[in-house]
């Protein structure tokens, strides 16, 4: 990690937010080029395929940045990027699980995500030679819950907007 061992909520909610904005992105460009393709039939469900697509692209772009930035980026930014190298994978992983509720009864998903860990460990400590300080167990376990809960917190945020919103739609048609 850094200096001080741990990342702030700021730092945790900001790359989270910055991943869901992508993601919708992606997600409403696809759903365009859908609806184009098929001519007004769409299958909701096809949609979700390529979410995963969207998280290896983005694990991959992340990779190449940072294999780019030793010659093209000035220090400060090469030392943010592998800052939040790991900060950025574990919020990919954590949004590709509260995606499927039901996620370790798949075992294909569940070796899916086991293999995208393993890849990124070995670009984390043999690629990237990002170094790691590891003091204490209880403080990386602290850590990992704390990214947990407000990448959870900013995952989920869009959808309870939506129905708190047809809430408020429903109550000020019928009143």
């Amino acid at each position: 990690m850094t200096k001080k061992n741990c990342y702030s909520f700021n730092e945790i909610f900001v790359v989270a937010t910055i991943i869901i904005i992508l993601r919708n992105i992606y997600i409403n460009l696809d759903l365009k080029l859908l609806v184009e393709k098929n001519l007004g039939f769409l299958h909701y469900s096809d949609v979700f395929i390529y979410v995963e697509m969207f998280y290896a692209l983005l694990i991959i772009f992340y990779n190449i940045i940072l294999l780019f930035c030793k010659k093209k980026f000035k220090t400060k930014i090469e030392y943010k990027l592998k800052k939040y190298f790991i900060l950025t994978n574990l919020i990919i992983i954590f949004f590709y699980i509260f995606k499927e509720p039901l996620f370790f009864y798949s075992s294909k998903k569940t070796i899916l995500v086991l293999s995208f860990l393993l890849i990124e460990i070995f670009f984390t400590f043999f690629v990237h030679k990002i170094r790691i300080k590891i003091k204490n167990w209880k403080e990386i376990i602290e850590e990992i819950f704390g990214i947990v809960l407000i990448s959870a917190f900013v995952y989920f945020f869009q959808y309870i907007t939506a129905v708190l919103v047809y809430i408020m739609g429903l109550f000020l048609f019928f009143f």
